[in-house]
């Protein structure tokens, strides 16, 4: 199992209330709805040529991780938060797929 819900609440315990906060809002950065505007405002404002593959690259990105959950179905732990299944991340596949993207 890779969510042992006794090492999950070591660590809910373990660091303050509010490094949640902060890894919650950090990890919102790479979800769908904060790197797709992104892209697409920077493809409209910024350099097209250099963008437009990011625009293809970041939505197959997305496609990959959506088919991926399916197909792994791994629940998220059960200690009061998140829903759905848990791996793997949109956050952790758009910051790979970006990553990639970068110079």
């Amino acid at each position: 199992m890779w969510f042992e819900s006794a090492q999950v609440e070591f660590v809910r315990d373990t660091f303050p209330e509010w490094t949640a906060f902060l890894f919650a809002f950090l990890s919102h950065l790479g979800s769908a709805w904060f790197v797709a505007p992104a892209v697409v405002l920077a493809y409209w404002f910024r350099d097209r040529h250099r963008f437009a593959s990011w625009l293809g690259i970041v939505i197959g990105g997305y496609a990959v991780m959506l088919g991926l959950k399916g197909i792994f179905e791994t629940p998220r732990p059960d200690v009061g938060f998140g829903i759905g299944i848990g791996s793997p991340r949109g956050w952790e596949s758009s910051s790979a797929v970006t990553l990639s993207c970068s110079d």
